[in-house]
């Protein structure tokens, strides 16, 4: 099947683990099972301690640049933070700089995909407000078996999270990533000059989207699936998912699917959320945390 070694976006939480792959660490952060943490607790002096930079959002004398940056670094430290209480792991057992990375790469969970790959933040916006919130929200992921329910996974990253940053750059004009474009527009990449491109207005479904690459695995790759949805929030995908294979070329826009549903994204999903144990994943079911506990625990950490 096609389909099978595709690493599913279930798995994945943030640790970008493939051009496909939602990662397990960068994209979600993981409960533990009956562990008595609930989404209310906060870290305590068992676990790993992050500076406290997370409440510093505004900063009345900085650009927006500036502003971005200062919230992305506390987005991403209080979502390893989450995961170091939710996982109980210690200070000795987390591996802190990884979960950084990951999540970092991972752009929260695609809420600010693209972010980390620009040298400057130029032409963004900054919503205060919307950080602050993504902040609280991020620190507070419910922590219930290990799981965080559907509902919440979207709200947090698709609406909240998202909104914290977001592109000015209107229809026609010059890009590097769709992060910088406005809702509705997607940065298509300029013929063979990498890092360049124009922001373009989304395609509709049943257009062709394949046209614009696949990955090394064969797959569609991201600037695909963000031609069909705002920056690949979904709902709505570029459908590489034939079996047997179909020529790139073929591949199209489609909307997202139902609950129930098979997939391997979360923007596959009308749910916005692609959850359960399995690979495939399953549309709307809750997003399964395990793997970022054993992710982002030092090898050498002991039992």
């Amino acid at each position: 099947m096609r389909n099978a070694g595709r690493v599913s976006a279930v798995l994945v939480v943030g640790l970008v683990v493939s051009a496909q792959a939602c990662v397990v660490v960068l994209d979600t952060p993981p409960p533990p099972v009956d562990s008595g943490v609930d989404a209310t607790t906060d870290a305590s002096n068992d676990v790993v301690n992050l500076p406290d930079g997370a409440d510093v959002v505004v900063l009345p004398d900085a650009d927006a640049g500036e502003q971005i940056k200062t919230f992305f670094t506390a987005a991403v430290d209080a979502y390893c933070q989450r995961i170091a209480t939710c996982c109980t792991l210690t200070p000795a057992q987390f591996d802190l700089e990884h979960c950084r990375a990951a999540v970092g790469a991972g752009g929260l969970a695609g809420a600010v995909r693209g972010l980390v790959q620009l040298p400057d933040n130029g032409k963004l916006s900054y919503d205060g407000t919307a950080a602050q919130s993504c902040l609280t929200k991020l620190s507070a992921l419910t922590c219930t078996a290990l799981e965080v329910p559907a509902s919440e996974w979207a709200d947090v990253f698709n609406t909240t999270c998202s909104k914290a940053v977001s592109g000015t750059v209107a229809t026609g004009g010059a890009c590097r990533q769709s992060i910088e474009c406005v809702a509705g527009q997607f940065c298509e990449p300029s013929g063979g000059d990498a890092g360049t491109g124009t922001c373009k207005a989304l395609r509709t479904i049943g257009t062709v989207c394949g046209d614009l690459g696949v990955t090394t695995a064969g797959y569609a790759n991201l600037t695909a699936h963000e031609s069909c949805s705002t920056r690949a929030l979904g709902p709505g995908f570029c459908d590489d998912t034939a079996d047997p294979i179909t020529p790139a070329n073929t591949w199209k826009c489609a909307a997202g699917a139902a609950n129930s549903a098979a997939c391997y994204y979360d923007y596959q999903c009308t749910s916005l959320t692609c959850g359960g144990k399995t690979e495939p994943g399953v549309c709307g079911t809750p997003k399964d945390l395990s793997p970022a506990c054993t992710g982002f625990k030092r090898a050498d950490a002991g039992p």
